[in-house]
């Protein structure tokens, strides 16, 4: 298996500013200047390029990518309709809700669990070295079934950041005052999008962390018992 190539750190920083960073600085700080329909397809121009840049070199299919795209053109949709409230909270569970469906039903009727792509990958893990000690020990099954296990965690990290998503955007995409006029209406509906955009951001990273921390404890503790070897000396230097 030949070694494929490792996304960079600079990747990972361009993801943050395109999708996260930007979109929060325009909506915060051009509204006024440029007014709110503008200022929001300036906001969601940066996801959305990113989304068609990232696709147009890799050339591969990425599903959470894809819902991330779908997500903003959403968001555009909903706002330039003019909908609030609950239909902006049932958006921001609905992604995460669909994306752990996916990777619960994965685990069991997919040939591959989910988080062979997500996480041991060749991108990211020696995996060719895995394999090699995998059909040494004749183990080869019994660590599938431990993958299977440490997908079904996985899909329980998605259902968790559901739950924040809708809690979070329930309070944030309060119901706006009917006695605003159309312009201030979408300047208090972009500020109630930049809110959710940063504190989403914060607010589901945290138990997003203690998850994925807790899911590589349990996926390197199977590699151990199954391969004999250890999790860190598996990854690219």
């Amino acid at each position: 298996m030949t070694k494929a190539k490792q996304e960079s750190p600079m990747s990972a920083l361009a993801n943050i500013a395109f999708n996260i960073a930007l979109p929060v600085i325009v909506l915060n700080k051009l509204t006024e200047s440029l007014g709110a329909f503008h200022t929001l397809l300036l906001a969601l121009s940066f996801p959305t390029l990113f989304f068609l840049y990232e696709y147009y070199t890799t050339r591969k299919t990425n599903w959470i990518s894809i819902l991330g795209f779908l997500n903003t053109l959403l968001t555009g949709g909903f706002a330039l309709l003019q909908l609030e409230g609950k239909w902006f909270a049932l958006k921001e569970a609905g992604f995460p809700l669909l994306i752990g469906l996916f990777v619960y039903f994965n685990s069991f009727y997919g040939k591959k669990p989910f988080i062979e792509q997500l996480i041991l990958n060749p991108n990211m893990f020696k995996v060719d070295e895995l394999e090699k000690a995998l059909v040494e020990k004749q183990t080869k099954t019994n660590f599938h079934q431990h993958l299977k296990k440490t997908n079904v965690y996985l899909s329980y990290s998605f259902f968790l950041s559901a739950f924040l998503n809708f809690v979070l955007a329930y309070n944030i995409f309060t119901k706006l005052d009917a006695g605003l006029t159309e312009v201030q209406r979408s300047n208090a509906l972009n500020e109630q999008i930049s809110r959710m955009t940063w504190m989403g951001y914060l607010v589901i990273l945290i138990p997003s962390l203690i998850c994925l921390l807790f899911i590589m404890q349990y996926l390197a503790k199977g590699i151990r018992k199954y391969a004999d070897l250890d999790l860190m000396d598996l990854m690219h230097k």
